[in-house]
């Protein structure tokens, strides 16, 4: 699941948005089927509230950094600097 989400940045910084939407999609999923709940995951959702953003959908990316935040606090896992 991490490779696809570093497939996903990869496609957001190329403009490529369906791709990345797919593949941080397809990480959130085997993570989920995983049961983590870790940094790992917070990132993912943090680079789909990137996504978000560039799509105009401000509010929905304000949702996906909330969550990223709540689960890095409860994971103890701080966001990268």
């Amino acid at each position: 699941y991490m490779a696809l989400a570093d497939l996903g940045l990869a496609s957001l910084d190329a403009k490529r948005y369906d791709a990345a939407m797919g593949h941080f999609a397809a990480s959130l999923t085997i993570a989920g089927e995983l049961q983590m709940r870790d940094g790992t995951v917070a990132a993912t959702l943090e680079g789909l509230a990137r996504l978000r953003v560039r799509l105009g959908r401000a509010r929905e990316a304000t949702q996906l950094f909330a969550a990223a935040d709540g689960l890095r606090h409860r994971a103890a896992t701080p966001a990268p600097l």
